[in-house]
């Protein structure tokens, strides 16, 4: 909803022996009692007199490299598996001069021709593209890292099968426990009690909104252009969709026809990963979108925003009649549009072709809208504000139970809605105006959320936090 960048940080998920994930960045390593080294570590002299060098240490001290730099120069790999640096060479020497990364004054000619990753390319360096033995491991920068050509789940660097109710994944997603007496089948936890799991992404953009055609069709999108795609299995693929700029929001007509918003593009998919792209005909930032089954497709942006699309046509202005920034949009199935933004704006359409703006309740700033139908309509927004309309222009504020802004709103039905939002918020409502919170999804802002038909959930949000409830 609102653009807020992220750096990417090459980092990967690795399982412990308990089972906890903990996340490890290739461009850093763990000095033990010091600071982390951003160039893989540096060499030194220790108490002993021995060289040493900085080394990342596996969770729960599985491993230790201390030494893997002795008489050494260049990157090499330390017997934990992690390529570190053992720097340059005195005055007058090179790297490889003595041979592989040693030093000396001779001369030598790098080459991987053959080798395994991570192997000595014969003078400073090491093969970042060799064959991994390991079965479903890539070479990343020179180390074997399991990978998306594991059929079944990453526990570590390793490729395993899957299959183990301590160990369950499929697809090359990081191996996850299953809990509340469910059982692993086919790499999925199944049966016991629904939980809430964090997904892998690969990425840490921001994620600002998410949307499903069922459980096997779901996409969320983000920061810099993100844009991913699931079956459900846990994995999320990324694809292109041919811009750099934050991909505000996302919504679709069925798994043929998917819809997302840019500040100055709309997109559209017809589902296999190939994305096209139109012009925003406006001058105005585009911040939410909305479609429904019959492929008209609403999306609302700064300054009273509201564009219309029908078919996948031409997008075309649509007078709104106020100048509030819209935030949100819901397109009901039987034709009914409403749109929210700044200083509680709340704006109604019974055909998409005029709006009205209902009553102001709330000076709050409202972020999210959904409804079960054109009678039962929910928006949220800032301070924990939660409002619900009849669809007769008035709109009543229920109690919330947290003054955290909420940023996204969902449901399947009169007896089941979800709205998400900063710190990891997450409250739930049976429809009857009372919402509990759901503690322990995630610290993590939520800025997206969607349900499916079958109850499954998703919730989105900063450092590209995707958690599933199912």
């Amino acid at each position: 909803m609102r653009p807020v960048t992220s750096a990417f940080t090459s980092a990967l998920l690795v399982a412990t022996g308990c089972g906890a994930l903990v996340g490890v960045d290739f461009d850093r390593v763990a000095v033990p009692g010091g600071d982390a080294s951003a160039d893989g570590g540096e060499s030194g002299t220790g108490d002993d007199g021995a060289t040493t060098t900085d080394a990342q240490l596996l969770p729960d001290g599985a491993c230790s490299a201390q030494g893997a730099c002795t008489g050494k120069c260049g990157k090499v790999l330390d017997a934990c598996g992690s390529l570190v640096d053992c720097g340059g060479c005195p005055s007058g020497q090179t790297c490889g001069g003595g041979g592989a990364n040693v030093c000396g004054t001779g001369t030598c000619i790098a080459s991987c021709a053959g080798k395994s990753c991570g192997a000595s390319d014969g003078c400073s360096g090491v093969c970042t593209d060799g064959v991994c033995a390991g079965q479903g491991q890539r070479c990343v920068a020179g180390v074997c890292r399991c990978g998306p050509s594991c059929a079944g789940c990453c526990q570590g660097t390793a490729c395993v099968s899957g299959t183990d109710t301590g160990a369950c994944g499929t697809g090359g997603a990081i191996c996850a426990p299953c809990t509340g007496g469910a059982t692993c089948s086919a790499g999925k936890c199944t049966g016991g009690a629904p939980t809430w799991q964090r997904e892998t992404t690969g990425t840490t953009n921001v994620l600002y909104a998410v949307w499903g055609s069922g459980v096997g069709d779901v996409y969320a999108v983000g920061a810099q252009g993100t844009v991913l795609h699931s079956t459900g299995n846990g994995t999320w693929t990324a694809q292109d969709a041919g811009v750099t700029i934050d991909v505000a929001g996302v919504s679709g007509a069925g798994s043929a026809s998917v819809f997302a918003a840019t500040a100055s593009k709309l997109l559209h998919s017809a589902g296999a990963g190939v994305w096209t792209s139109v012009s925003n005909p406006v001058a105005q930032s585009l911040s939410a979108i909305s479609a429904r089954g019959t492929a008209d497709a609403f999306a609302v942006g700064g300054a009273g925003t509201i564009l219309h699309s029908v078919a996948g046509g031409p997008w075309s202005p649509v007078t709104s009649g106020t100048s509030s920034d819209l935030y949100g949009v819901w397109t009901a199935p039987g034709g009914d549009v409403y749109a929210v933004g700044s200083l509680g704006a709340t704006l109604h359409s019974l055909t998409g072709a005029t709006f009205t703006t209902d009553a102001q309740i709330t000076g709050a700033t409202l972020s999210g809208v959904w409804g079960t139908g054109v009678g039962d309509v929910f928006a949220v927004g800032s301070g924990g504000a939660i409002l619900h309309t009849l669809g007769n222009g008035t709109w009543t504020a229920q109690t919330s139970p947290t003054t955290n802004d909420l940023r996204a709103i969902t449901g399947r039905g009169t007896g089941e809605l979800y709205a998400a939002g900063d710190g990891g918020t997450v409250l739930r409502s049976t429809g009857d105006g009372t919402w509990t919170v759901i503690s322990g999804v995630t610290t993590s802002s939520l800025f997206g959320a969607w349900e499916a038909s079958n109850g499954e959930v998703y919730v989105v949000g900063s450092g590209g936090a995707i958690v599933h409830f199912h």
